[in-house]
């Protein structure tokens, strides 16, 4: 897709949702000359900013890469490993704060450092395996008419 299709596609989405191009900056942290220069095709946006601007427009990044509302075919996330090492280290933290939680509760004990390592290492294992289980579900689309549980 070209910077004029992307930037067509950006400018289309954004007047659906009666945003102005100032409005879109400040959701996404950009200035209004930037969108103005996306729209008219003068610029190529980072990864990182097509996602916010998805995001701000309420629609997935294939509709600004290939023109459709959702992929032809979904990733299997359960196949993959966290979508960055930002992510890995977050997980890393959060599984530190768990186990510090839990000790500080009196749920877990650990008599030594080695001992509060070996727990964090698992409470890590557990949340990544959670965010495999948990991402699939997330990214499925509900079939037209079907039930919200």
């Amino acid at each position: 897709m070209s910077n004029r299709q992307l930037g067509q596609r950006i400018r289309e989405s954004r007047m659906e949702l009666g945003l102005s191009g100032t409005e879109l900056a400040r959701r996404i942290g950009k200035s209004q000359p930037y969108i103005s220069d996306l729209e008219r095709g003068l610029r190529t946006p980072s990864l990182p900013t097509l996602q916010a601007l998805a995001d701000a427009l309420a629609k997935p990044v294939s509709y600004f890469l290939t023109g459709e509302d959702e992929p032809s075919s979904p990733p299997d996330w359960s196949e993959r490993a966290l979508p960055n090492s930002a992510a890995e280290e977050i997980t890393k933290l959060m599984a530190e704060h768990t186990v510090e939680q839990l000790m500080t509760a009196g749920l877990l004990r650990a008599d030594a450092a080695g001992d509060r390592d070996a727990l964090v290492k698992i409470v890590h294992r557990a949340i990544r395996n959670a965010y495999h289980e948990a991402r699939p579900a997330s990214r499925r689309r509900r079939p037209a008419g079907a039930a919200v549980s």
